[in-house]
């Protein structure tokens, strides 16, 4: 026997080994754009908080342990009529009963703090901000994924932003949009401007509020000027061209009355007036026929 084939079943024996060890391992390699929290789930343990994978590290626990992986970093929140958006324009409420449209974004970010605190109830959380929002909230909307190639959470991500973003800041923006009336927040910029700041100081709080700690932290607010929605809009512009008919009405009875010759003159100027215009314009084709002359114009075909 050769040294050669005494070597290759040593090594073959290491690697056997080798994936057995493996095989009872669990792994979680996380990427710069997520994070996970690890907890115990073998056949002796427990079920219960281990630590945090930070972003970008790969760790080899025991067997059966699980690792639930959320976002890390920015992540945004749009409202418009875009088809990428998270959700469609919001409403805002005013104090004439009028609802205004709303566009904007909202970008915020997980706390994902894994420092121990106890929090206002006096609960003490080993795995800090993180573990807090993945047992209150993440694991009972399935907001997180198993999936470690996963930066975007889990089925359940989609409908976190909706109760916990979505539904505060239309609360916001709704509150806020109560104290001013549609014409001000539409037309007036000092007042829209003070609406707007009061929309985006109120949404941290609120957003706090609802997740009952500071889970989620908001890093901007942007919103677009509110506009009208499009059944106003045709009415606005239906009784500003009533207006301007009534208007243009008075001001040619006026004329008449003053006119020479009245009603009847005027009329006519008006008319000659048009006629005119329409020449100019090139909207009527002028002939010259001789004075006295049988000719009779026809207009052209097609006209």
């Amino acid at each position: 026997m050769t040294r050669t084939q005494v070597r290759r079943p040593a090594a073959v024996a290491a690697l056997v080994v080798a994936v057995l060890t493996l095989a009872g391992c669990s792994i979680a390699n996380t990427s710069p754009q997520n994070i996970a929290v690890h907890y115990a789930n073998g056949w002796f343990d427990s079920r219960s908080f281990v630590d945090c994978s930070p972003t970008g590290q790969r760790s080899i626990d025991d067997v059966l342990d699980d690792h639930y992986f959320y976002p890390a970093g920015q992540r945004t929140f749009a409202f418009s009529s875009d088809k990428s958006a998270d959700s469609g324009p919001l409403s805002v409420a005013t104090s004439d009963s009028i609802e205004l449209v709303a566009r904007g974004t909202v970008t915020f970010h997980l706390n994902t703090s894994c420092e121990p605190y106890t929090d206002g109830s006096g609960k003490h959380w080993p795995g800090g901000r993180l573990q807090k929002f993945h047992e209150q909230i993440g694991s009972k909307l399935n907001a997180y994924s198993e999936d470690e190639d996963s930066d975007n959470g889990g089925d359940g991500w989609p409908r976190f932003v909706n109760t916990y973003i979505k539904d505060v800041v239309d609360r916001a923006l709704d509150t806020n949009g109560l104290s001013y009336s549609w014409p001000d927040l539409y037309a007036n910029n000092d007042i829209r401007e003070e609406w707007e700041t009061a929309v985006k100081k109120s949404i941290p709080d609120l957003v706090k509020a609802q997740l009952g700690d500071d889970l989620v932290l908001i890093d901007n607010v942007l919103l677009q000027k509110p506009e009208v929605p499009d059944a106003l809009r045709d009415e606005l512009t239906n009784n500003q061209a009533a207006t301007l008919r009534a208007q243009t009405a008075r001001t040619d009875q006026q004329a008449a009355e003053t006119f020479p010759g009245g009603l009847t003159a005027y009329l006519a100027y008006q008319n000659a007036l048009a006629v005119n215009e329409a020449i100019k314009s090139g909207k009527v084709q002028v002939i010259p026929v001789p004075q006295g002359s049988p000719v009779i114009v026809s207009p052209p075909s097609g006209r």
